[in-house]
């Protein structure tokens, strides 16, 4: 019945608003009983199908200022509803690091510390933040990089990681291996510690030497401090006699090799800096020696 009141109308998606009411009470005429329906000349009505209302896209602005508390795909996260999102990012909570923050860090190589967070008016909450959305990376305790400052190679990590010792230890220079890397001095094996000497530190006198995620802090001072891109270092005689008797023989002997080519230190310099330190007949002294 239906389908002949359809074929006199035209097509399946339209029917007149009249023969549309009748359609469901079952009275439209169909052709073959009396010719075309007696509604044909009502307008016509267009029936659509139902389809799902187009999600509007959400912002990459207002996804980013809220990135710590909803899932990639834009959903609230676990640790509370929609209500509590909203009210975390009206609060201004997760919305990235500081810009004072970070005009600090890119005058610094990208580094910053918990302390200079505190001074321009920062907080350790916008810190865990950033640290959430990956925003910052962090070196060892109270240290912190910027993601895009973060370098690829070892050798890299190592000196960032020396800048970022001595924003922790303003008094301290460079020293053994790293005071070589300052220089431009290659070693056979970077090692994990980047070392510093500090020369006033009841707590490092006490104890000797000072040891922090990454970092080794010796006690004791050097009249001899050099300038490097990296900060101050000891003397290059002096880390290298201190990286032969860390490392051993044949790591120190190839760094003095490469020192003494590229004329940053006499090898006599070296030879009195060995004999110097510990004695000319001691094991250690000839040690050094040998490495010189």
């Amino acid at each position: 019945m239906t389908s002949s009141c359809l074929r006199t109308h035209g097509s399946p998606g339209w029917m007149n608003s009249c023969c549309a009411e009748l359609f469901e009470s079952g009275m439209c005429q169909e052709p073959g009983s009396g010719g075309a329906c007696s509604h044909a000349a009502q307008p016509a009505l267009k029936v659509t199908s139902r389809r799902p209302l187009a999600r509007t896209p959400t912002s990459r602005a207002s996804t980013l200022s809220c990135a710590v508390h909803r899932t990639p795909t834009g959903q609230p996260s676990s640790t509370g509803g929609p209500a509590s999102n909203r009210r975390r990012c009206s609060a201004g909570e997760g919305a990235g690091m500081d810009l004072a923050v970070r005009q600090l860090a890119e005058k610094q190589h990208g580094l910053f510390t918990t302390e200079q967070v505190h001074l321009v008016g920062s907080s350790r909450k916008a810190v865990r933040h950033a640290l959430a959305a990956h925003e910052i990376i962090r070196l060892t305790r109270g240290l912190y990089v910027l993601a895009d400052h973060y370098p690829s190679t070892t050798v890299e990590r190592h000196l960032q990681l020396a800048r970022g010792a001595l924003l922790l230890v303003p008094d301290g220079v460079l020293s053994h291996w790293t005071a070589l890397l300052a220089h431009g001095i290659p070693v056979v094996t970077v090692p994990p510690e980047v070392r510093l000497r500090r020369p006033v530190s009841s707590e490092v006198r006490r104890k000797g030497q000072v040891r922090r995620a990454g970092i080794v802090i010796d006690a004791g001072a050097d009249d001899a401090v050099r300038a490097s891109p990296h900060g101050p270092t000891v003397a290059i005689s002096t880390a290298l006699l201190q990286h032969a008797k860390s490392r051993g023989v044949e790591e120190g002997l190839a760094s003095a090799d490469a020192a003494v080519r590229a004329a940053l230190v006499p090898r006599r310099e070296l030879v009195e800096k060995a004999a110097a330190d510990v004695g000319p007949h001691s094991r250690r002294g000839r040690r050094g020696r040998r490495a010189c």
